[in-house]
């Protein structure tokens, strides 16, 4: 019996079952856990995972392979591109709690604590979750060094206006508790805050609405009236672009009302591609506020604000710049996307999206699959929104071998799959066979793009084949890697964005 020149295993057989009882992959623990981190965009339940199921993943994923070298530090490179570039949040904060357990004398943790945080909410949400994992009863105690000094380092620099707009009254860590955790000292707005117990109101645009309300109200003004102040301080604060790209884009049916002047000037702010960069706002949300806009928005400023909209949801994805560094052959692109039941929700929602995007770029076709397949008719010339709702769709089961028997005869440089994982498919129809089999007959050099939307943690592909690259759906960067066919996937994408030189 050989003990160390043993057999190599089958890389090639599916290893794990999934949750609709088919044969799929096991991913690396980084594959696993980038997918878990990037697609976690609401942590509650899904389709076939609880939010506390899909904590507990991460609590395992975290301990299981803390002794393997470079884990933990790219589970830290993973929850900051989880919130930098892709901009979740809760799903962030959980993450760098759970990770206080294992930065300790760690070289790149004072630079971790320093990049993850994005805003001044990140630090209470950040020590409330460390709190609920780490203390028992009302107390946070000693917090790990290397986040205190660096969520100190990141507070002492907030100037008067975003101090004053989260000083989070209301919340069990408020503005002060921070400042006396962190100990921030010598600061103007620190001082006043302490001796009074707040800071004057920034003029957000609740502040702001409030006194014009109150006024109104005063003066004896109808309810009617009242409506249509709201709305001109709407406008007015957005044609002025006075209001963060999130509270401006989630009011633009109120605004909708407004002057052409306005509504032009708030359709520059809404293509303003800084401030879309800046906001780290999410493709799924530009679309519900183009749904708003046309179901409910006044006709007259409609029109234009859903079509700003739409081109604000390509600069999301860094269109332009894309077309511009885009190989002028890119190859001819099968997009397969699975409406099957569990895609409903978000989750079909965003691989639409995607598709509606890549399908703009030309030279692509898009067939559906469920248990059966079909093949809808798409003008590429279309707006991102309109291609997206003539696609989106989730209704039966799952059988990605119909989606490639459908193909059998066709070529295609590249194949994006849009897909949860989850197949009811055997050893011999899964897509990996699958894909296998097309390439012998149609390109061998074809490579398979598996776009993960759920993060449950298995694939339907064989990750360890070097035509497989696995991405996730929510990441707004998914859309350049996919037309410029990189032969890379997620954790190498992390890798070479995220540093701690």
């Amino acid at each position: 019996m050989s003990y160390f020149n043993t057999i190599k295993s089958n890389q090639s057989k599916p290893s794990v079952v999934n949750h609709e009882k088919g044969k799929s992959f096991s991913l690396t623990p980084e594959l696993e856990l980038a997918t878990l981190l990037t697609t976690s965009t609401e942590i509650k339940s899904n389709y076939y995972e609880s939010k506390d199921e899909r904590i507990e993943r991460l609590k395992n994923l975290l301990e299981t392979n803390k002794d393997k070298k470079g884990f933990i530090e790219f589970a830290g490179k993973a929850t900051i591109y989880s919130r930098k570039v892709v901009g979740l949040k809760t799903i962030s904060h959980i993450s760098t709690a759970l990770l206080t357990q294992y930065t300790p004398n760690q070289s790149w943790a004072k630079p971790f604590y320093s990049q993850v945080i994005n805003y001044i909410p990140d630090l209470s949400e950040t020590i409330g979750a460390y709190k609920h994992f780490f203390r028992e009863g009302d107390k946070i105690g000693a917090l790990p060094k290397a986040m205190k000094v660096s969520f100190a380092e990141y507070l002492a620099k907030t100037n008067y206006h975003l101090a004053s707009k989260w000083q989070m009254s209301n919340k069990t860590i408020s503005l002060i508790d921070l400042v006396n955790l962190l100990h921030i000292k010598n600061e103007t707005w620190v001082d006043e805050l302490m001796k009074t117990g707040s800071l004057k109101p920034a003029e957000t645009k609740e502040v702001l609405l409030s006194k014009e309300v109150a006024k109104a109200k005063l003066e004896g003004k109808t309810e009617s009236e009242i409506n249509e102040i709201k709305n001109k301080v709407y406008a007015d604060l957005n044609a002025e672009n006075k209001m963060g790209y999130y509270a401006m884009i989630t009011g633009l049916v109120q605004v909708s009302s407004g002057t052409d002047e306005q509504i032009d000037l708030i359709c520059r702010n809404i293509e303003n591609k800084e401030a879309i960069k800046k906001s780290l706002i999410h493709p799924l949300q530009l679309t519900l506020a183009y749904n708003q806009v046309m179901m409910k928005g006044d006709y007259k400023g409609a029109m234009k604000l859903m079509i700003a909209l739409s081109n604000a949801i390509e600069l999301c994805y860094d269109i332009p710049e894309i077309v511009e560094n885009a190989t002028k052959d890119s190859g001819k692109t099968c997009i397969m996307l699975d409406i099957s039941g569990s895609m409903s929700g978000k989750f079909s929602k965003i691989a639409s999206l995607v598709s509606a995007v890549l399908l703009k770029f030309g030279n692509t076709d898009i067939i559906r699959y469920d248990t059966e397949v079909d093949e809808p008719r798409i003008n590429p010339r279309d707006t991102v929104f309109s291609i997206a709702s003539q696609i989106d769709m989730a209704r039966g089961g799952t059988q990605i071998h119909k989606a490639f028997e459908y193909i059998k005869n066709r070529y295609y440089d590249k194949i994006v799959i849009l897909t949860d994982q989850q197949d009811f498919g055997s050893d011999s129809d899964q897509g990996n066979i699958e894909f296998k089999n097309w390439t012998k007959l149609n390109n061998p050099n074809a490579n398979v793009y598996s776009v993960d939307v759920s993060g449950y943690g298995n694939s339907v592909f064989n990750n360890n084949s070097p035509k497989v690259h696995t991405y996730t759906a929510f990441d707004k960067t998914v859309v350049g890697h996919l037309i410029n066919a990189k032969p890379i996937d997620l954790v190498a994408v992390i890798n070479e964005v995220i540093k701690f030189d």
